[in-house]
């Protein structure tokens, strides 16, 4: 029997490298885009990454990125904002 445990916890800065590699994976999948170790791709998809998390955070100023955690491990992220 699986016995995971999956939870929540803010995001913190320690959490970059995996949400940048989580929005590369949810985006660019599929076989789209040049291979991530070519410079100008790993450049695209850093500007493209920034301005999701500076999208987001303009439209949810209260907003907070949230990584789901299955026994303590980063497995993916929800963000959460107030109901206005």
């Amino acid at each position: 029997m699986d016995t995971a445990v999956i939870r929540t916890r803010p995001a913190t800065a320690d959490d970059d490298t995996f949400l940048r590699d989580l929005f590369a994976l949810t985006h660019f999948s599929a076989g789209f885009g040049p291979p991530a170790d070519d410079p100008v791709w790993g450049t695209l998809l850093d500007v493209q990454y920034r301005a999701r998390t500076q999208s987001w955070a303009r439209r949810h100023p209260d907003g907070e990125d949230r990584i789901i955690a299955a026994v303590g491990d980063a497995v993916g992220r929800v963000g959460a904002a107030p109901c206005r």
